[in-house]
């Protein structure tokens, strides 16, 4: 930004010392200006910020044999995810300090329905792990990027589906964005 300031100034004042500045020279002056401003001269690009997305949740009255579990929603990488123990899961769900890669921990009640919001990851992978009380093979879920804005996720007695949300037909064609 110095370096366009300085150019514009030195154009302008040396243009000055031998007479009136031309209509071209101010022109110059000015694209030069608002070169500077436009080339970025604040520092490197920012990552955009993290948007929420939405987790409809439908837990059947069936799900941990009918009893409260928890779901901890995390943001890691695919190896960290692979290595995760359910006691490693279960000790960050309420850690103090809590744990930068959790984004939220939920109470899920069988037989109730609720749509949870948490931030979208934007470079690594979603992780959804279910805290069961007698926990089988699908305990732990990871969603890869891109992500979806909006998953549907759907607990059974043992079974766990989790899908991308899909816009309805006629809110793709009034609002394809």
């Amino acid at each position: 930004m110095l370096r366009w300031v300085l150019a514009v100034l030195l154009l302008g004042s040396g243009l000055k010392l031998w007479g009136t500045p031309t209509p071209l020279a101010i022109g110059a002056s000015v694209v030069l200006a608002i070169a500077g401003m436009l080339s970025g001269c604040g520092g490197g690009k920012s990552a955009p910020a993290p948007k929420p997305m939405d987790l409809d949740v439908k837990v059947g009255s069936a799900a941990n044999d009918g009893k409260v579990f928890y779901m901890v929603v995390r943001s890691l990488t695919d190896k960290q995810f692979m290595t995760d123990s359910y006691q490693d899961v279960a000790g960050l769900a309420f850690s103090e300090p809590p744990d930068p890669s959790v984004l939220g921990t939920f109470a899920l009640i069988p037989g109730k329905n609720e749509t949870l919001k948490v931030m979208k990851p934007t470079q690594n992978s979603l992780a959804l792990y279910f805290l069961f009380t007698n926990p089988s093979d699908q305990w732990k879920n990871i969603e890869g990027q891109p992500l979806a804005k909006a998953y549907s996720v759907a607990l059974g007695k043992d079974q766990v589906a989790i899908q991308p949300k899909k816009k309805s037909l006629l809110m793709r064609i009034l609002w394809p964005f």
